[in-house]
């Protein structure tokens, strides 16, 4: 049996709150027993988030971490918040899953043993062809000085293979402290003010160099992913 966790950023913005109440909706109503970390920003929304949960919910207990001050500077918030989550919460479980408010469950499952299946199958790194990706994907690769390295660009025929969107986001904690004294390599204030730089493909990129993980190629195009 595997410990796993979700991790949601959430802000107090937009209908990001009415979406994370759906999301909590669903998995009481499905009885998920996987509990969800939200991260908030200030007191006061969490504060607001959680009266919201309890009124509408009747759940009084939501399961948080608060960003520090010094982090909250960088412009990429949402993966600001993400790494944080991991780097929180990565000795506590054997699997983290990140998700966002617009996420929702359909059906009950043991979520330990479906991150394990995924992480094994490597089935997170999924790839198709994505003309926008490949944008994003470069500049990403750009801002970390690793565009030129001949093993991404293989691996990703020129960042022509794009992945994120078509499995969860699942991570083995086993795999985080070197992700993060890897990370620790770049320079951060690049990394968290470029909203390119998405946490799995700073993860893919730690995967593939370090540990010669693969992505899985489908030939089918998306345009976004």
């Amino acid at each position: 049996m595997y410990k796993t966790v979700f991790v949601c950023p959430l802000y107090d913005m937009r209908n990001h709150f009415d979406f994370a109440i759906d999301l909590l909706r669903s998995k009481r109503d499905l009885e998920i027993t996987e509990e969800i970390y939200f991260i908030f920003t200030t007191e006061a929304h969490r504060k607001k988030f959680a009266d919201r949960a309890e009124n509408e919910l009747g759940l009084s207990n939501i399961n948080y971490l608060m960003l520090p001050a010094e982090l909250d500077k960088y412009s990429s918030k949402a993966v600001t918040k993400k790494l944080f989550g991991l780097k929180q919460l990565m000795n506590s479980y054997d699997y983290i899953i990140l998700i966002d408010s617009e996420s929702k469950f359909v059906k009950k499952c043991d979520f330990g043993e479906l991150a394990s299946e995924i992480w094994n199958k490597r089935s997170m790194l999924a790839s198709n062809i994505s003309p926008d990706g490949f944008f994003v994907m470069r500049s990403c690769y750009l801002t970390m000085g690793l565009y030129n390295n001949v093993k991404l660009k293989k691996e990703t025929e020129n960042y022509k293979y794009n992945f994120g969107f078509n499995e969860l986001q699942v991570y083995n904690c086993s795999y985080l402290p070197g992700f993060f004294a890897w990370l620790d390599l770049f320079d951060k204030n690049k990394i968290l003010n470029e909203w390119c730089c998405f946490e799995y493909y700073l993860f893919f990129a730690y995967l593939c160099l370090e540990h010669n993980y693969s992505i899985l190629k489908y030939k089918y195009v998306s345009r976004g992913g």
